[in-house]
C-alpha cells in the first residue's frame, strides 16, 4: 500500500512496524486517533499502547508472534491515547514480506469501536434488564396465582359444601364467615395489584380527610389482634403525649400503609411482641410532620434483602419458608403510598435472629379545605323505598345479588339481561336511576347511554364494573356515566350514591 494511500486513512491508525515491533513509521489518522504525533512514536515499541496489564501478560508479544505465524492477527481490546484516556479498538497487525517473501516487519491498523462498542454494551445490558424483569413478573404471576387460588379454593370449597342438606346453622354461619373473609381477601389481593398499576403510572388518589391517629391506629391493632393471639406474641401501642386528635391526611392510605407493616411483622414475628409507637418530628404553620415506628422482634433480615425490600415482585428470605411467602408487593406500595402522603417508608433497624424497625412518616396538613371534606351521607334501612331502579347485566348471578342487597334496603328494582332488553324497558317506564354493566355482548355499556342520550332520555346511569384504573373511570365519565363503581360493589357507597340522586 502507497504512503499516499495510508495517509488518507484519517478514520484508522496505520502504523508501520519493524520484526521486533518498533514503530518506523505511522500516518495522519494516528495522530487523530491516540493524539500522538510522528516524531513522538517513531522509534518506540507499539506496546505503548497497550495497558499496564496487557504489558505484563506479554500480551503485545504474543500478537506478533500470531501475526508472524498466520500471517494476520485481529483482536479488539482497549487501547491508551496520550491523554491517558482509553478508547475501544479493532486491531489488525499484518506479517510484512520483501519480493522473495522474507519477513521484514507488521502493520497496525487501529480503529476506534468505542461507540459500537457502548451500543453493544447498552443493547446486552437491555437485553439483561429486559430478561430479569421478565423473571420477576414471571415469578410474580406465579405467586399471585397461588394467593389467588388460596381464598379462590376455600370459597368454592365452603360454598359447594353448603349445598348439603345435613348441615346445622352453627355450621352453616361459621363456613359463611369463612367464605366472607376469603372473598375480601381475594378483593385485597386484586386491589393491591390494581394500586401498584396506579402507582406505577404516577396516579395515586388523596382524599384529605380529619382523624384521630389514636384510634386509627386502635382500630389496625385491633384487626390484627386474633392473628397475634394465635401465634402467641403480644401487640401494643406505646401511646405518647401527643396531640393527634385531628389530623389532615388520607386515613384510609394510612391505613393500608399500616396493614402492610404490622402484617409483615406479624407474618416473620414467632415469639416476642410487635410496638407501635408515634413521634412528631416537625411543626411548621402550615403543616407537621409525624413518624409512626413498628417494631418486631422477628426474625430480621439479611444485608441483601435490606437492599431488595423495596423492589416489585422481590421476596425476601428464604424461598424455602412457604408460610412466610406472599405477593411481593407490600412494601412497595406501603413507600409509594407514603410518598403520596408528604412522606416514606423505611427500614431504621435490623438483625438476623433479633427483628426489624420500620417507619413511616406522612404529614399532617393541619387545616382542610371544604372542598376536600368527603360529604356524609346517614344510611337508613329503607332509604331506597322511592326509587325506581333498572339494573342491566348480563350476568344473571350478579343481577340476582343486586337485587337482592337493593331488595334488603327497600329497594325493589327491575332487571334487564342485555343492552337492547334495557332499552325497550327503558321506553316503557321511568327510572330514577339505571346501573349498568360495561362488558356485554351485542351491545355494551358505552353503546347503551349513547342510544339513551340520542332519544333524548337523560336517566342518571351509574356504571357497575370490574374495570377499576383511573383511564376506565375517566372513560365512563366522558360517556355520560355520573359514577364509576366497582365490582365486587361496595353496597353501602352503591345505595348512599342512589339515594342522593333526585
Amino acid at each position: 500500500m502507497s504512503k499516499l494511500a495510508i495517509d488518507s486513512m484519517i478514520d484508522y491508525a496505520v502504523y508501520i512496524l519493524d520484526k521486533r515491533g518498533i514503530i518506523l513509521s505511522s500516518n495522519s489518522g494516528a495522530k487523530n486517533l491516540t493524539g500522538l504525533q510522528a516524531s513522538e512514536v517513531i522509534g518506540t515499541h507499539f506496546a505503548r499502547f497497550y495497558s499496564i496489564e496487557d504489558i505484563e501478560q506479554n500480551l503485545p508479544e504474543n500478537d506478533l508472534k500470531t501475526a508472524r505465524t498466520q500471517g494476520h492477527y485481529e483482536v479488539e481490546n482497549w487501547m491508551t491515547r496520550k491523554d491517558g484516556s482509553q478508547f475501544w479498538a479493532n486491531i489488525i497487525i499484518n506479517r510484512l514480506n520483501d519480493q522473495s517473501g522474507k519477513h521484514i516487519g507488521y502493520s497496525q491498523i487501529t480503529r476506534d469501536l468505542t461507540a459500537k462498542k457502548h451500543n453493544e454494551d447498552a443493547l446486552r445490558m437491555a437485553e439483561y434488564s429486559a430478561q430479569k424483569e421478565l423473571k420477576l413478573k414471571s415469578q410474580f404471576i406465579a405467586d399471585i396465582s397461588h394467593e389467588l387460588r388460596t381464598p379462590l379454593g376455600a370459597i368454592l370449597g365452603f360454598a359447594e359444601f353448603l349445598q348439603k342438606d345435613n348441615i346445622n346453622e352453627t355450621d352453616k354461619s361459621h363456613y359463611l364467615d369463612i367464605i366472607l373473609k376469603n372473598g375480601k381477601n381475594l378483593n385485597r389481593i386484586i386491589n393491591d395489584v390494581l394500586d401498584l398499576s396506579k402507582i406505577e403510572a404516577g396516579r395515586v388518589d388523596i382524599e384529605l380527610i380529619e382523624f384521630n391517629l389514636h384510634n386509627t391506629i386502635d382500630e389496625v391493632i385491633e384487626l390484627f389482634r386474633p392473628q397475634c393471639l394465635a401465634k402467641n406474641i403480644n401487640i401494643r401501642y406505646d401511646k405518647k403525649e401527643i396531640d393527634v386528635d385531628k389530623i389532615i391526611s388520607d386515613c384510609n392510605r394510612l391505613r393500608q400503609i399500616l396493614n402492610n407493616i404490622i402484617g409483615n411483622a406479624i407474618k416473620f414475628t414467632d415469639k416476642g411482641e410487635i410496638t407501635i409507637s408515634v413521634l412528631k418530628l416537625k411543626e411548621t404553620p402550615e403543616q407537621n410532620c409525624f413518624e409512626i415506628l413498628i417494631k418486631d422482634t422477628g426474625i430480621g433480615l439479611t444485608q441483601d434483602d435490606m437492599n431488595r425490600i423495596f423492589h416489585p415482585f422481590i421476596q425476601v428470605g428464604n424461598a424455602q419458608n412457604i408460610k412466610n411467602k406472599g405477593s411481593g408487593l407490600g412494601l412497595v406500595l406501603a413507600r409509594r403510598m407514603a410518598e403520596a402522603l408528604g412522606g416514606d417508608v423505611e427500614l431504621v433497624g435490623t438483625a438476623p435472629g433479633v427483628g426489624s424497625v420500620f417507619s413511616v412518616k406522612f404529614t399532617d396538613y393541619k387545616t382542610l379545605k371544604s372542598s376536600s371534606r368527603p360529604k356524609a351521607v346517614e344510611m337508613q334501612m329503607h332509604s331506597l323505598k322511592s326509587k325506581s331502579i333498572l339494573i342491566v347485566d348480563d350476568s344473571v348471578d350478579n343481577l340476582e345479588i343486586i337485587k337482592l342487597f337493593l331488595n334488603s334496603y327497600g329497594g325493589d328494582p327491575d332487571v334487564a339481561i342485555d343492552g337492547n332488553e334495557a332499552l325497550r324497558k327503558v321506553q316503557n317506564k321511568k327510572y330514577d336511576v339505571i346501573l349498568m354493566d360495561i362488558e356485554m355482548p351485542n351491545m355494551n355499556g358505552f353503546q347503551v347511554i349513547k342510544e339513551l342520550r340520542q332519544r333524548k332520555n337523560k336517566t342518571p346511569v351509574i356504571a357497575l364494573t370490574a374495570h377499576a384504573m383511573p383511564e376506565d373511570r375517566l372513560k365512563t365519565k366522558n360517556a355520560g356515566f355520573i359514577d364509576h363503581v366497582t365490582k365486587p360493589i361496595d353496597f353501602n357507597y352503591l345505595v348512599s350514591t342512589i339515594e342522593t340522586l333526585h
